[in-house]
């Protein structure tokens, strides 16, 4: 069976409308449009939540338990509530997303566990409108995320710029799908990148998708730091040029060294660093998915 693509949701046909609406005023009145604040990202998602919880005594409890284990926080089961009044309001509305990236990590993972939970018994209408209302929140907003339909289930991934995370990073998630140690690491990659954790794993990580993808791609066990010479071999049979064969390899020596003065024997890589890293793994299995 055909696995299923990862994609992108799309936000609604309203958003672009208000986006509109916004940059219309912005064009008459002569200042350029900024994104919305975190605070309203809270609040546009935090309204998504409210519609699909509801009232309902089961999954103002359900989702309490599971959300609370996410927080640290403990859970009382609690008879004839609204959600308004519940422990779990409180807590949402606690989390200041504006205090700092980790909360704001910790909101993008409730979103998600919601969005993997809240299908009905008859249809998954309700789902497909929260994740909706959650793009188009990402949209309007400017936290770089975007929220993709994969095969196991919905999940964030880091953005920064719409057509460079189409081609190098969720069609590269796509291309991966026959080299599975090596999606799960630059998969891995993407999720620490986007909980802002440890940049130094995300490197460690990035490298091996490509080290563990290029043994598979070459069927040989080599280390990266010993697949030049067959990967120049590979590019000019595929009629790749002189230049952009010498230009590959010569990246792939700096990124080999990147990964070793600032990752596998220090501690020095930085967040600024880590797209060009992302995107720059992303071309090299790009580039060599397409000529197989």
């Amino acid at each position: 069976m055909a696995r299923k693509k990862i994609k992108e949701v799309e936000a609604t046909a309203k958003t672009s409308q208000i986006i509109e609406i916004k940059e219309n005023f912005a064009y008459r009145f002569g200042y350029e449009m900024q994104k919305e604040s975190l605070k309203a990202f809270k609040n546009r998602t935090l309204s998504a939540i409210v519609s699909v919880i509801g009232n309902d005594r089961y999954d103002i409890n359900y989702y309490s338990r599971e959300i609370f284990d996410l927080v640290a926080y403990p859970f009382v089961d609690k008879i004839n509530l609204s959600f308004v009044n519940s422990d779990l309001n409180a807590v949402l509305k606690a989390i200041d997303i504006e205090e700092s990236k980790s909360n704001l990590y910790i909101w993008l993972q409730i979103l998600e566990l919601i969005a993997n939970s809240c299908y009905s018994s008859d249809d998954n209408s309700k789902q497909i409108w929260f994740v909706r209302d959650i793009a188009s929140a990402l949209k309007l907003s400017g936290v770089n995320a975007v929220i993709c339909s994969t095969s196991s289930g919905y999940k964030f991934y880091p953005a920064s710029e719409r057509f460079l995370d189409e081609k190098l990073v969720i069609d590269i998630l796509n291309w991966l799908s026959k080299y599975d140690k090596a999606k799960e690491q630059f998969e891995k990659a993407l999720q620490l990148t986007l909980k802002g954790q440890n940049c130094r794993q995300v490197v460690d990580c990035l490298r091996l998708s490509l080290e563990l993808f290029l043994k598979q791609y070459l069927n040989n066990s080599k280390s990266l730091e010993n697949q030049h010479d067959i990967l120049g071999k590979k590019l000019s049979e595929k009629n790749i040029s002189v230049e952009v064969r010498n230009m590959f390899i010569k990246l792939l020596d700096y990124y080999e060294k990147y990964n070793n003065e600032h990752a596998k024997h220090d501690d020095s890589t930085n967040e600024e660093e880590l797209d060009f890293l992302i995107y720059l793994t992303g071309n090299f299995l790009r580039l060599l998915i397409k000529i197989k």
